[in-house]
C-alpha cells in the first residue's frame, strides 16, 4: 500500500467487523491451462492455492446466485478467514478487525489498525482505544 492511500485511509469512516464464515466456490485449475477471468463469478475476493500436482485451486466467497456448476462446486465453510490488507497477516473468521465503512472496503487486523489509524488520531485516542479493547468494547476511532 502507497503512502497516499495510507493518507486516504486515516481520513475514511472505519468500524470494528468480525467476518462470517461463508461457503465458497470452488474450482480445480488443471496445471498449464489459462483459465479466462470471464469464467470467474464477480467477486471483490478470490484465493489461488497451488496443489501437490501443480494444479491450482481457487476460491471465491459465495452467497448465492447463478454459477457454472461444470466449473464450480460449493464448499460449506471454506471461506473462513480474512487477510489484512496492509500486513497480510491471516486474520480468522470471527476475530476482530476493522474495516472502512465506504467502497472500496479495507480491512486491518488490530494491529495495523492501531499503528496506522489510531495513533495518527493522537495520543489520547490511542490510550482510550486500547483501554476499550481491554474490557472488550471495540469501537473504532
Amino acid at each position: 500500500m502507497i503512502y497516499e492511500e495510507l493518507d486516504r485511509l486515516r481520513t475514511v469512516a472505519w468500524m470494528p467487523s468480525r467476518i462470517p464464515v461463508r461457503d465458497a466456490l470452488a474450482a480445480s485449475v488443471p496445471k498449464d491451462v489459462e483459465f479466462s477471468k470471464d469464467l470467474i463469478p464477480p467477486s471483490y475476493e478470490q484465493r489461488w492455492y497451488p496443489q501437490q500436482d501443480g494444479s491450482l485451486r481457487l476460491l471465491i466467497p459465495y452467497d448465492g446466485g447463478s454459477f457454472d456448476s461444470a466449473l464450480f462446486h460449493i464448499v460449506p465453510g471454506a471461506w473462513d478467514h480474512t487477510t489484512c490488507d496492509l500486513c497480510v497477516a491471516h486474520i480468522p473468521a470471527m476475530t476482530i478487525c476493522y474495516v472502512t465503512r465506504v467502497n472500496p472496503y479495507v480491512a486491518f487486523c488490530s494491529a495495523c489498525y492501531a499503528k496506522q489509524v489510531v495513533s495518527r488520531a493522537g495520543v489520547f485516542k490511542l490510550i482510550l482505544w486500547r483501554a476499550r479493547r481491554l474490557i472488550g468494547l471495540h469501537a473504532a476511532v
